[in-house]
């Protein structure tokens, strides 16, 4: 059978454009429907990380004040085993006796020592006064260090002691000359 359609052109019935069409197909709702959901997961997963990141964020702001003494605590342990081992080094195998010794046998009558230190990074640090008598206050000073510096007991543990600092200064009537002797320690790369 033939069918003719009579119908002037503009009122024949045309067959549908397929992709004018496709908005009512089953199988592109389902892939509207499959990427909104998808969408809706990623944004679901991105919360759920967001929040995971800003419970880390509170997390590390309270850790903060625990670490930063935590690390002052490691830069404590690290100079207390630097002092540590320097002390160890100027105390094996030597008598701080005969030092010390040699320390108060060499002082002038006119030379008295204040304070000793004994520090990792300094090694030794002497101070003391000396009362100026007829201008030898000076001279007895570098006797006195020449001394130290010519013992074998006292510069096998300690540098060249030097004198670092003078200050003259007047108690009442008399003149005094404040000092400050300072000596490296002896590292094992010096021996």
């Amino acid at each position: 059978m033939l069918e003719i359609n009579l119908l002037p052109a503009e009122m024949r019935k045309t067959a549908p454009n397929p992709v004018q069409q496709l908005h009512r197909s089953p199988l592109v709702w389902m892939v509207v429907i499959g990427i909104l959901g998808f969408w809706l997961f990623l944004q679901i997963g991105l919360m759920g990380a967001n929040a995971k990141l800003a419970n880390t964020n509170s997390e590390i702001q309270r850790l903060q004040p625990q670490q930063t003494r935590a690390q002052q605590l490691q830069k404590t342990i690290e100079d207390l085993k630097l002092r540590y081992t320097a002390f160890g080094q100027l105390t094996q195998g030597y008598l701080w006796a005969e030092r010390l010794n040699l320390l108060s046998d060499l002082v002038p009558e006119v030379i008295w020592l204040r304070e000793l230190v004994m520090d990792a990074k300094e090694g030794i640090v002497v101070q003391g006064t000396a009362i100026e008598r007829d201008g030898k206050a000076l001279a007895s000073l570098g006797n006195y260090v020449q001394d130290l510096n010519t013992q074998p007991a006292f510069n096998s543990v300690f540098r060249r002691l030097e004198i670092d600092s003078i200050k003259r200064v007047m108690d009442e009537r008399i003149e005094l000359v404040e000092f400050l002797l300072v000596g490296e320690a002896v590292t094992p790369d010096d021996k």
